[in-house]
Formats: structure tokens, sequence, C-alpha cells
């Protein structure tokens, strides 16, 4: 579930269109141009090497870095001078860690001339160094480690727990780990625990003693109710092996799978003009790891579809060699006008969003990618699948997973599950309840047990009409009593709901606080490594 960043390395350069209206199928104005594609932000960093000097085992040019580190020493770096700025951008990121918003290295603090000019503006400031920084970071940690442990436990009645594992460019595995929790107050706390190394191989049994590691750690084996992952079978396995400590599949994750299989009569759509035209008109590309993607990319396709057939026409009256090649592999692979109908149809049913294959699945030969496709019934199929699918990953609503459900104000009616199910679900409800009754007397008594053991050292006389008078329990079916109210609004927040309902119902509030907690999708701990990056 992430959004595509689109770097812009190439821009057409070949016309200048003037859009008078925001949309492709407006007045569109040209002017011819040289053929020579912009020089990237990585030129500045770079420099051509004479072909007569040196060149590669095959002949082909190469760029050398000119970059020097803070001693002064020259970097010359070598690569092939192929078009391509992905290695040379990441030889800039991981060796010069040149930062991405004004193209500064970090180490440029450490210059004198830096030191001066930070003088002149603050000259009480002092320049801080590698050692202090991570001095500071390490006692901001120690400091606030315990007291999140001892916030989450007198805050959390339990804990629910997603986590992730993902694979660094370097080949290390890690795994991040968050938990979120229902304080006493009914507010939503989230907090991120840890990312950690995992030993390869990534077994179940490796990412089990990571997970229990962690948990220890922060003292939160007993309040560990629920594990959100993907569908990975190392994780499902991993967790069953745990006690006490129930799995639940990433909803979003089953949609990708269920969405991106349905798709896979049409991906050759996304394999065509995408590939080639990426380079001048910035279209996204189809990528397996990235949520949405090919919903992106054909919505993308349909913006640029005036601007692609202009493009053909001007790289085709073109007469230097690398537009003529440009245009007779676009014209191989140009869309056709069933197809651009097929792309419109398809973006506009919302239900194929998140239209991603599933990760590591090869749904598109290379081999068809030139061939039309015959469109006639192809959007029904792709519905067909789809549904397929949705019956294969939902064969049926589980009872436990309808918990959360009925303790939310909103939808407690179950209208959308039959109603055998809505009987057996307040059933197990009815279980829950009375498992946590007994957990709620049991406190109770410890709690009066222990205000009696204080009062007895301040004892005061009681008089006659305070001993006969009893305190009034008034017993209710707390579930019944909850069912017979009426439902809230869908935009109304059901944790407010039950901090001001708890006091009427002091057992089904302390369900919902354990319940109401559990994530549908593990995007929080995907999440870190999206903000991280894969450095």
């Amino acid at each position: 579930m992430t959004e595509i960043d689109i770097e812009q390395e190439h821009i057409i350069d070949i016309i200048d269109i003037e859009q008078d209206q925001p949309s492709p199928g407006g007045h569109l104005k040209m002017k011819a141009k040289s053929s020579r594609k912009k020089r990237s932000w990585t030129w500045d960093y770079f420099e051509e090497v004479d072909i007569k000097e040196q060149a590669s085992d095959k002949g082909e040019v190469l760029k050398r870095c000119k970059l020097t580190d803070a001693k002064g020493n020259k970097c010359e770096t070598l690569y092939i001078n192929d078009g391509s700025t992905g290695n040379a951008i990441n030889h800039l990121l991981n060796e010069h860690e040149i930062l991405k918003e004004d193209l500064q290295p970090l180490y440029v603090v450490q210059s004198p001339s830096f030191w001066r000019l930070i003088s002149k503006l603050d000259p009480a400031f002092i320049m801080p160094d590698e050692k202090g920084i991570k001095k500071v970071i390490y006692k901001a940690y120690k400091f606030t480690m315990p007291a999140l442990i001892e916030k989450i436990k007198d805050d959390a009645k339990s804990v629910s727990i997603t986590t992730d594992m993902w694979t660094a460019r370097n080949g290390q595995g890690y795994i991040g780990v968050t938990c979120s929790y229902i304080d006493t107050k009914f507010n939503l706390n989230e907090i991120t625990l840890t990312v950690n190394y995992v030993r390869y191989p990534h077994t179940a049994q490796h990412v089990a003693e990571s997970l229990e590691e962690v948990f220890n750690e922060w003292n939160l084996r007993d309040k560990v109710f629920t594990i959100t992952t993907d569908n990975a079978a190392n994780m499902k396995k991993a967790i069953a092996s745990m006690s006490n400590i129930r799995w639940q599949g990433c909803s979003a994750h089953t949609l990708q799978l269920i969405v991106g299989k349905a798709l896979v009569p049409v991906k050759a759509l996304i394999m065509r003009d995408v590939k080639d035209t990426a380079k001048y008109l910035q279209s996204i590309n189809d990528v397996s790891t990235c949520w949405n993607s090919s919903y992106l990319a054909w919505v993308r396709l349909l913006y640029l579809k005036g601007w692609i057939k202009i493009l053909f026409n001007v790289l085709s009256c073109n007469m230097d060699l690398d537009s003529k090649k440009d245009a007779k592999r676009l014209k191989q692979i140009m869309i056709t006008d069933d197809e651009w109908d097929l792309i419109a149809d398809l973006t506009e049913d919302d239900a194929f969003e998140n239209n991603d294959a599933e990760e590591g699945q090869d749904s598109t030969q290379n081999s068809k990618i030139n061939e039309p496709i015959n469109t006639f019934g192809l959007l029904d199929e792709v519905k067909s699948k789809l549904y397929k699918n949705i019956k294969k990953y939902y064969p049926t609503l589980f009872t436990e997973s309808l918990i959360p459900s009925i303790l939310d104000p909103r939808f407690k009616k179950l209208d959308f599950s039959p109603e055998a199910q809505k009987i057996e679900t307040k059933c197990h409800l009815q279980e829950l309840f009375n498992n946590e009754k007994v957990n709620y007397q049991n406190n109770q008594a410890a709690s009066s047990t222990q205000s009696t053991t204080q009062s007895k050292s301040s004892k005061k006389r009681i008089t006659l009409m305070a001993r006969l008078s009893k305190a009034n329990v008034v017993v209710i079916n707390e579930i019944e009593e909850y069912l017979q109210l009426p439902e809230i609004a869908l935009d109304s927040n059901p944790l407010m709901w039950w901090r001001e309902k708890k006091e009427s119902f002091p057992i089904l509030s302390g369900l919902a606080q354990k319940h109401l907690a559990v994530l549908a999708t593990s995007t929080a701990s995907e999440r870190l490594f999206s903000d991280a990056g894969t450095y």
C-alpha cells in the first residue's frame, strides 16, 4: 500500500508541448527543437572519460566521479556511460552521502569554511561531531525506552503487533515490529518497537526467536493478543508456534493477490507503451512490490494518450537515427483503439484498484508484449477471475474475525453477513464475555481486598443505618442491552462512543478495548522500510 516516486531523469525535448487546457485532449501547440536530451543532475558530479584514454572491456564509454572527500582525495569511480543514471545515483547516495534536497554531502559539516560560516551566524553555537550526536541519540534511547515500557504496562490491557521482513541491498534481512493498543481512556496508541537484524536463513524458527526476543525486551509477552503479517509461509508458521497468540492476515496484501491475479490477462497493456515511452513522457511503471501501481500506470497512460500519438508522429519525422529507432519501436507496441477502450473500462471501476500481481509472479511473457490483444470479452474474463479469487481467498467470514465488527457500534448488526453467522457470532461473543466477566470479578475482588487492608489502620465508627444499607447492584445483560442500542453514524468515532459508555458496559468495554486495537493490515511495519529506504 505505497506511493510511487517518479524521478525526472529524461524529459521530452523533441517537442515543446504548450497546453492551453489541462487535459491531453485540449489544444496542443508544437514547435520543433533539438533532439538532444537534457542532462541529468548526476553530470554535475561525473565526467565522461575519453574513449582513447580508457574504455570498458567491451569498448564502451565510461564516466568518472569528480567528487573529493573531506581530505581532498579524488574518488574517480568509473561506471559505463550507457545513458542510465541508477548506478551513479546509488554511488552518490552511498559513497558520498549526497543529500536529496540540495545535493550537498553530509561531510560538509566537517569543513572549516562551513564552521566559519556557522560561527558568523551564531558565535555561541558549538558544532556537534559524529560521536557527540551518537551519544545524544543513545542517551535519549536509554531514557525513552524504560518510560515507554512503563507506559505500556500501565495503560495497555493487551497489545496487537504488526511485523514485516525486508531484505536490504547488502542481502541482510531485517524485521520491523510495531504495536498498537487502546488505553483506559480509549485512545488508540501506536508505537514502533524495533527494526532488528534476522540471521539467515529466514526460517520460521529464526523469525519466532526474533519476535520472542523483542517481546521479552519490552515485557510484552503476556500482553500480545494478535500479530498481523502478510501471507508469507514462514511468518504464519512462526506465529503458529507461539502459544496464546493469534495470527491475523493482512487484508491489503490479500486484496493485492486477488486483484493482481484477476488482471493477469491484461498485464501486457502495462508492459507496452510504458516501457518505451517512459524516457519521453514520464509514464509510470508497473512494480510488483508497489501496491496500486498497475492502476496508476493505466491512469497515467490514459492521461498521456494524446501525447503518445503525437510523439510517434514527431519521432517519425525526425531525421536522427535514435529517433527513427524509437519511432519504429513505438509503432510495434502502440496500443490499439480497442485496447484504449478496455483500459478506460478497467480504470472506471474502483473495484480494480490495488491491481498488483503477486510478488515474484511472472504474469506476462515478453514475447506477447508486441502482439495486439483481442479485447472481445476480456473485461468479463477479468471480472470472472476476480470473483473466483475472492471466493478462493475469502471462502467464508470466520466468526472470530467478526468479533471486532460486532463490538464496533457502527456495524454491530452485521448486516453484511448471513443470519446463521450472526447468531454464531453472538454466541461466540457470549463465550468471550463470560471469560472476561470472570477476569473482571477477580480483579474487582483483588482491588476490594487491597482497599480493605488499607482501611483497617484508619477504621471509623459505622452508624446503624450505614450497617443496614447495602450497595445497589444492578445486574444487567450487557450484550443484549448493547445490541438493542441503535448503530451510530459511519463517520462517528467508535472509541469515543466506548469512552462514554464504558461505565454502563464495564465488561463489554474491556472486550472492545482488546479487539478494536487489532490492525487489519501490516502496513504500519511495512512503512518502516519505506521511510528508512532500502540502503
